[in-house]
């Protein structure tokens, strides 16, 4: 249970950081769109709350999976983003094009 919690408190940082990467100048309305998004932590509860006074509490707890089926889908995501965004720069000089773009 302890590592359930651990592991969520590095979540935000994570992904905020992985998201903005890249962005150029068009990083501060993507870190603020991000920023924005965390009102899920302020709907997400009520909702949940909602499905467990009208079904069950074992129902209720899909708010939050499928919370962290999104945030897991990201991450496996990632890891293709980040091979699509680093193979043209390897192909075509390697890391001085990169500097020149």
């Amino acid at each position: 249970m302890f590592a359930t919690f651990f592991f969520m408190s590095v979540g935000f940082p994570t992904i905020f950081a992985l998201a903005i990467r890249g962005l150029g100048e068009h990083t501060k309305l993507g870190s603020s769109l991000i920023v924005m998004s965390i009102v899920g932590g302020a709907i997400a509860p009520p909702f949940m709350g909602h499905i467990a006074d009208r079904h069950s509490m074992r129902i209720a707890f899909a708010v939050p999976l499928v919370c962290f089926v999104f945030v897991a889908l990201y991450g496996f995501i990632w890891a293709r983003l980040s091979r699509q965004e680093s193979a043209p720069a390897l192909e075509g000089g390697g890391f001085s094009k990169l500097q020149n773009t």
